[in-house]
Formats: C-alpha cells, sequence, structure tokens
C-alpha cells in the first residue's frame, strides 16, 4: 500500500538498511522511542568447541519502522544508509507501507518460537494454495495467515505473507485454526497492492 497523505501520520514504513546497517538503525530508533521491527531467526554456531545459538537478521537490510513520515526525515537525512522502499512501479506509486493488522500478525509470528518460524522468499511459495484461516487459541490467538504446505517440510503452516518482502511460517495445532471469512481474493488483491521490485532484500 502507499504511504499516508498526511505526512505526520504514523503507519508501519518498510525500509533498507543498507551494508547490513539494519541493528545500527534499530539502536537509533530505539533510543528515540520509535517502534521498529527486524525479523529475526535463530541459528547455532559452534564456538571454541561449545555450541551456541545467536540471533541474526533474517531478511538482508530489511527493518519496518512505526512512524510518521515527518519523524522519518530526519534519519532519512543524517544516515544515507537508510531508504524508503517503493511499490512495484518504483517511485510512481509511492513509498511502501503495511496495513496495521498484516504488520502485527507478521511481528506476533516471527517472535513466536512455539512452532518454528521459518522465514521465506516469495519463490518458496504459491500465493493460490491453502486456505485462509485465524488462530484461535493459544498465544497466537487473533493471528490471520494462510494454511499451507511448504517444500521441505512435513505438515501445513501457517503462513504471513508480505508479498514482495518475506514471509514467514510456522506450525500451529489444527484445533486452533478456523477458517477466516476474508476470502482468498481480498488476500491477494492486498498482497498485489503491497508487491515490490526489489532485488537487494533475501531471507538468508
Amino acid at each position: 500500500m502507499g504511504m499516508p497523505a498526511d505526512p505526520t501520520s504514523k503507519a508501519w514504513y518498510v525500509m533498507r538498511a543498507l551494508y547490513g546497517h539494519e541493528q545500527k538503525a534499530q539502536a537509533a530508533f530505539d533510543n528515540d522511542g520509535i517502534e521498529s521491527f527486524i525479523p529475526m531467526t535463530i541459528e547455532e554456531k559452534t564456538v571454541r568447541g561449545k555450541k551456541t545459538t545467536v540471533e541474526r537478521p533474517a531478511v538482508n537490510n530489511l527493518i519496518f519502522v512505526h512512524a510518521s513520515r515527518h519523524e522519518l526525515e530526519p534519519y532519512m537525512k543524517h544516515n544515507r544508509f537508510l531508504q524508503f522502499i517503493f511499490g512495484k512501479g518504483g517511485r510512481q506509486s509511492g513509498i511502501m507501507t503495511i496495513p496495521d493488522k498484516l504488520m502485527h500478525d507478521f511481528i506476533t509470528l516471527s517472535r513466536s518460537r512455539i512452532g518454528n518460524p521459518l522465514f521465506l522468499t516469495d519463490d518458496q511459495l504459491t500465493a493460490t494454495r491453502g486456505t485462509h484461516v485465524r488462530v484461535t487459541a493459544g498465544p497466537l490467538e487473533g493471528v490471520e495467515g494462510t494454511l499451507m504446505k511448504i517444500s521441505g517440510t512435513r505438515t501445513k503452516r501457517l503462513v504471513v505473507q508480505l508479498r514482495g518482502i518475506a514471509a514467514v511460517a510456522s506450525e500451529v495445532p489444527q484445533d486452533q485454526l478456523e477458517e477466516s471469512i476474508t476470502t482468498i481474493r481480498q488476500v491477494k488483491a492486498l498482497q498485489s497492492a503491497m508487491q515490490v521490485n526489489d532485488t537487494a532484500l533475501r531471507c538468508r
């Protein structure tokens, strides 16, 4: 979706922090009380002969920022590595933002460690497959997404997709899911409105 007409209205902006500076950008936003989110994944590493787990950004250079355009302008001016991401049509289609509910669901599923969340690219998903569902119980209650089979996994997973950017997929017990009244056509229309043409963002 395009940016809000009012530059003082808050929205979830999709931003690129070049050269792996997403965590540096987040630290600056945190310091000023501005909400931001970086999708993080956990991996195992062996350090001095001992296995340990570390968190790292799941998608190169990506950060979501909940702020107004007016609030973000000083950061853009003083941090040249920080850039807005535009829609599929480039600058003519406007700066890209994510609807609050969709962003909430993406963040909630990304932060949950219960269902072993996986971060995926569009190439790993088939948008027309699956059933749109809502979680009815547990820590993910209220989250909506598409229940689908992911290549390389044994069971279907709940997927929340930010089309053209990233998707997160997690295992959710079947008895905690119900088919959503949101139609697949509505989901596809929303995803199409958010599509971007960007090769700098890649799931690691």
